[in-house]
């Protein structure tokens, strides 16, 4: 069944939105385990359909990392025709440009020790014109026994059942300005002309995108 709300104007599935949920959510564990954050993620729909998603194709260490690919998120939504999107990024610290880390410790408790224990926080806005949701999924890093094989902490995350929406929510300056122009679809509709070659000059420069075959 399609959920539509007067207040955000959303057309996408319920049954899609949960099952996107659960996807990015298995990505940030899987990746939390290697000792990394997931990046900003961009997922691109048109009425309700996936056209594609867009991601930074090095892994993200710090703030600056995932505010700086948001221009090309914005290239690639419009090229496509997204009407809606998904944009979903790493960490409560993240609330301005600063060199912190993604949610886990950059340095130890100057005894060596590093804690069992650090909060993070994964972000997923959903956005349509005029309007935003933010879902905040909040969780508890435990710290696994192995270090990954660059050497860094592995974590696995104990999701907390706190993840009450909230709609129109301030966001970061970067996030904000993606969620704002990024569902303005580009004059005159998807070109195909156009589409491969923004999607080929976002892969020259680095990123992992996918564009779902019609």
């Amino acid at each position: 069944m399609t959920t539509m709300t007067q207040e955000t104007g959303e057309v996408l599935a319920e049954t899609s939105w949960n099952n996107l949920v659960e996807a990015i959510r298995n990505a940030h564990t899987r990746l939390l385990s290697t000792g990394r954050p997931i990046p900003i993620r961009l997922f691109a729909f048109a009425e309700g359909v996936l056209l594609g998603h867009i991601s930074p194709g090095r892994p993200a260490r710090a703030s600056s990392d995932v505010f700086a690919p948001s221009t090309a998120l914005v290239r690639f939504a419009s090229v496509v025709g997204a009407d809606e999107l998904v944009v979903t990024w790493e960490g409560p610290s993240w609330t301005s440009a600063d060199e912190q880390t993604l949610g886990y410790p950059a340095s130890d408790d100057g005894l060596g020790r590093y804690p069992d224990r650090r909060i993070g926080q994964l972000n997923i806005v959903r956005a349509r014109p005029g309007s935003w949701r933010l879902h905040r999924y909040r969780y508890a890093l435990e710290v696994l026994p192995e270090l990954s094989e660059c050497a860094t902490f592995r974590y696995t995350p104990i999701w907390s059942a706190d993840t009450v929406p909230v709609d129109d929510a301030p966001l970061v300056p970067h996030i904000a300005a993606l969620v704002e122009v990024g569902y303005r679809p580009c004059q005159g509709g998807p070109q195909p002309e156009r589409v491969a070659r923004v999607t080929a000059e976002l892969m020259a420069e680095g990123y992992r995108l996918h564009l779902v075959k019609r």
